[in-house]
């Protein structure tokens, strides 16, 4: 028997105080459970109606969102459960004279069996009709899943990795690409990072590990701050990281990025021109009793000052809290000599006093909308989704008051009860990724996947 892994919805967002779920709807595997989903983050509309999954099992998995069925599932593509999975270059190939039928994915993905590995998604697409109208849509044959390289992390705990950025070359080749990736190492409450240079005709790959592991101290006479249980890069700061450990404490990292060798020709280097790269602390505070296991950034703004970011972060208590990060530099050119904290509010669904019930596992954010009625004021669209089978959507509502940004109130404005077990992740997809602020009477996809 088939079991429900995913549930896709529509969201309407609409005038700035009200949101309504549309329709819901179930995309069935073989597979139990799944542990995370991801998508290409582009402007192209073909490109986001793919998704990529990952199963408990160590399947890999491939999406259609207009058709709503699962068209490819790898099995095998490691002997645990996936963590995290990156979309790192999407392009699409003549074949058989047809133009762009060809659609290559590299992925990134790192399992619980401690390696990571990188693969090349492939299939062939023909467009019948227009896929956005209710007769159109894509035929895809020929799936292919190939692992192009593996490695080693030696990381078997609970957190995926994360890419940093994407590091520019000094010599522009158009056809590589250099990722920084980093990953919890041997020792869980550390990180280690790793240079990821890819041909993107080739596919040459090759994988460097970048100096020693950086580790955030503890305080009060503990040894350490327990395992690293969630990590973000910065949606807006390519040099800002987020750690979320088991202690409940969130701390935000700087990464010292150094520049490629121009000597650098398909993936490989020449010379001793580079310095490594490296993490460095900016600041630390505690903001949960328990594990934190989920970290969302909702906005940032830099000032001549410094900046700000207004953060979201979900522990294994239950508890949802917005908090105010003050930076006393511009955090997306140098790094800041110091910051502080301040808790902004506090959310938290009934089923977190069930105990086993509480855990807030996901968090995303939607791109924020500025109230018709007040022009300094700006609604925040959150899902928050966990252990308790449900996708909360709640509305954070910001006012600019003397210069700064002051959050007004954090409300629920419906729980989603599609799910019959925890939510692992979801992505929200909004109707443009260029649209910001998200306009009203927007509809937003949702693709959530459960675990059992």
């Amino acid at each position: 028997m088939e079991d429900t892994c995913q549930c896709k919805y529509e969201y309407s967002i609409r005038d700035g105080a009200t949101a309504r779920s549309r329709v819901g709807c179930a995309l069935s595997s073989s597979q139990r459970n799944l542990h995370c989903i991801a998508m290409d983050e582009s402007d192209h509309d073909w490109q986001r109606d793919w998704i990529v999954i990952g199963g408990a099992e160590g399947g890999l998995g491939l999406v259609y969102l207009p058709l709503r069925r699962i068209l490819f599932y790898h099995p095998n593509a490691h002997t645990q459960s996936i963590l995290s999975i990156h979309p790192l270059h999407v392009s699409k190939e003549d074949k058989n004279g047809v133009e762009g039928s060809n659609v290559i994915i590299l992925l990134l993905s790192h399992s619980r069996d401690g390696f990571a590995a990188i693969h090349r998604l492939q299939w062939d697409q023909i467009q019948q009709g227009n896929h956005r109208s209710a007769m159109g849509h894509v035929e895809a044959t020929s799936f292919k899943c190939e692992m192009l390289a593996a490695w080693n992390t030696h990381h078997v705990a609970f957190c995926g990795g994360i890419i940093l950025h994407e590091q520019e070359r000094e010599d522009s080749d158009a056809q590589s690409r250099s990722f920084l990736f980093a990953i919890p190492s041997a020792d869980p409450s550390r990180i280690q990072l790793y240079r990821i240079r890819i041909n993107v005709s080739s596919h040459h790959i090759d994988v460097q590990m970048v100096g020693e592991s950086f580790g955030v101290g503890g305080e009060g006479g503990r040894a350490d701050r327990g395992m690293i249980m969630s990590l973000l890069a910065s949606p807006s700061s390519p040099n800002a990281v987020w750690v979320g450990y088991e202690d409940g404490s969130l701390a935000l990292l700087h990464v010292i990025s150094s520049q490629l060798s121009k000597n650098g020709v398909d993936g490989e280097e020449r010379g001793n021109t580079r310095a490594a790269d490296s993490l460095s602390l900016i600041h630390v505070s505690r903001l949960h009793k328990e594990a934190l296991l989920s970290i969302c950034e909702i906005c940032f703004s830099p000032s001549e000052e410094g900046a700000e970011y207004v953060i979201m972060s979900g522990s294994a208590d239950g508890a949802a809290v917005a908090s105010q990060w003050r930076l006393l530099s511009d955090h997306s050119t140098d790094p800041p000599s110091s910051a502080e904290t301040r808790p902004l509010a506090l959310f938290k669904p009934p089923a977190a006093s069930v105990e086993g019930k509480g855990g807030i596992q996901v968090i995303r954010a939607l791109q924020g909308e500025l109230s018709p009625r007040e022009p300094q004021t700006h609604c925040h669209w959150i899902l928050i989704a966990g252990w308790d089978n449900r996708v909360h959507v709640v509305k954070l509502v910001e006012k600019g008051v003397d210069g700064r940004r002051r959050v007004q109130h954090l409300i629920e404005t419906e729980a989603l009860k599609y799910h019959s077990a925890s939510i692992s992740n979801l992505v929200a997809i909004p109707p443009a990724p260029s649209q910001s602020p998200l306009p009203a009477n927007s509809r937003v996809t949702v693709v959530a996947a459960q675990y059992r």
